[in-house]
């Protein structure tokens, strides 16, 4: 029982602080987003594309799974 309860403390510190990122992340977003970034230079709106993006595992994931692929063309460009 003792091993469970560690587990499920685990579990839900892990959980806990993920989520509080995501709202954070989302709530960060939001405000990037209702600004007049539309009136702005091309550059500035590119970069406020950055702060937009909700962090997340999926986000995460996606953005590692690109970089992998972008390399191993990169690796395979070179290597010809």
């Amino acid at each position: 029982m003792a091993l469970f309860s560690s587990i499920a403390a685990q579990f839900y510190t892990v959980s806990s602080y993920g989520q509080r990122l995501i709202d954070l992340s989302v709530s960060k977003s939001m405000a990037a987003h209702c600004q007049n970034w539309f009136d702005g230079p091309i550059r500035y709106q590119k970069d406020l594309l950055l702060i937009i993006i909700i962090i997340s595992l999926d986000t995460c994931k996606t953005l590692v799974s690109i970089a992998y692929r972008f390399s191993a063309v990169m690796r395979q460009t070179v290597a010809k």
